[in-house]
């Protein structure tokens, strides 16, 4: 027995560590936000093709399910224990928190040069922006996302409406034309399916596109006060309640977003592009270009903007594998990889031979990528409270829009403590 013993142990040591390398390999550990749903499909196509031909490295993906605030305090919980992923991928741009806070290893030379040869012509600035601290790189492009008015065509023609809109005044007349109600005065379709609900922090970002169209300004200059409790403000929030109450164009009780959209349950909505993607396989039967389209979104002024966030792929400055997580990236970035990988997600291009590629001509399947890339952007600055901040301004408009409470009160009680959060 004293001899079985030594032999039970060294047999349960080795099957634990081929089960740990994958018989031999270096196993990676990937860290990857999927909401409610699963990893993009062709995320995990790419890193089998990665594992399949890499003798030495294996790359296992962990989704983690939840909101964006799951994540993040999984991912921080993990870099502040000492046992983080090798690789994970950032949110809603905060990249620059863990990196002020020295918990990203920088870009090394190699690829740091690569990412500044091949940034997108019409997005270097805000790329940079995103995952840049003190000029310092800390992470590679890995979505872009932002959104413009997804309208449905079918309706549109059904409605006598010859084009989509360019103005908010504008987009108020179609709403009302398009909605339909039952004999009992309750709307069967959306005109506009509003974000009312759902994560705080996206109630907020959809509302940014409202709000500076009508020339507000989000935050002041050091960070110390929103500035939503405004004219412009009040005026934006209004537009809202208009179209749920007014003209009960929309309802708190219909089907929402993109699920709304896809079930031609709404007329216009202001969504991602990866949406277009989605729609291929929730709404076979709609067809860009022929059943609905992609403008930009409706204006008032020139001060205009979209939310915009540049998700990062990062490697933690404590990751215990940082030399083969470096390898997979370098892989990731050959152009026949990291196009395949934009294109599957329904990203924005970021780098600009994707840009170029033909699948984003203007007679390719991607050609509705040209609207997203002329949009004008705002970017969260960098503020290490700043998204828990929105999102308290994001619980308080949804409160005002389910009419729990008033718009002034609202507005004022919102901004009072996101300033609290901000000025921590």
């Amino acid at each position: 027995m004293k001899k079985v013993l030594p032999i039970i142990l060294v047999v349960t040591f080795f099957m634990a560590y081929l089960s740990d390398t994958s018989f031999g390999k270096v196993t990676l550990s990937f860290m990857i936000e999927v909401g409610q749903g699963l990893p993009d499909p062709i995320v995990e196509k790419l890193v089998k093709e990665f594992n399949d031909s890499n003798d030495k490295i294996n790359v296992k993906l962990e989704p983690i399910p939840g909101d964006a605030t799951d994540y993040e305090m999984k991912i921080m919980a993990s870099l502040l224990s000492g046992n983080p992923p090798d690789l994970f991928t950032t949110h809603d741009n905060t990249n620059f928190k863990y990196a002020k806070e020295r918990l990203l290893e920088p870009l090394p030379k190699d690829i740091a040069d690569y990412i500044n040869k091949n940034l997108s012509i019409l997005l270097k600035g805000a790329i940079r922006k995103s995952l840049s601290y003190n000029n310092v790189l800390y992470g590679i492009p890995w979505l872009g996302d932002w959104v413009a008015l997804y309208y449905n065509m079918d309706m549109y023609r059904e409605s006598g409406i010859k084009s989509p809109p360019r103005t908010l005044s504008e987009m108020m007349e179609h709403i009302k034309k398009l909605a339909r109600w039952d004999d009992k005065g309750n709307v069967i379709r959306s005109g506009y399916t509003l974000r009312i609900t759902g994560h705080r922090a996206g109630i907020f970002d959809k509302f940014v596109s409202f709000y500076t169209a009508y020339g507000g300004t989000i935050i002041n200059k050091d960070l110390t006060r929103f500035l939503i409790d405004s004219p412009e403000g009040e005026k934006a929030v209004q537009y809202y309640l208009d179209i749920l109450y007014k003209y009960k164009a929309d309802a708190v009780t219909m089907v929402r977003d993109t699920t709304a959209f896809a079930q031609k349950l709404a007329a216009l909505h202001a969504r991602e592009p990866a949406m277009v993607v989605q729609l291929k396989t929730r709404a076979p039967d709609m067809k860009f270009g022929i059943n609905y389209g992609v403008v930009p979104f409706p204006r008032e002024k020139a001060t205009a903007r979209n939310a915009a966030f540049i998700d990062a792929l990062v490697v933690p400055s404590n990751a215990k594998n940082k030399k083969e997580a470096w390898e997979f990236v370098r892989w990731l970035l050959k152009p026949e990889n990291y196009t395949r990988l934009q294109i599957g997600m329904g990203s924005i291009p970021l780098l600009e031979f994707v840009v170029r590629d033909p699948y984003f001509s203007p007679t390719g399947e991607g050609r509705y990528m040209e609207v997203f890339l002329k949009e004008a952007l705002w970017i969260d600055p960098p503020h290490a409270n700043f998204y828990e901040a929105k999102t308290k301004i994001g619980e308080y408009l949804e409160r005002i829009f389910y009419q729990k409470i008033g718009l002034k009160e609202g507005l004022s009680e919102g901004v009072k403590e996101a300033n609290s959060i901000l000025n921590r």
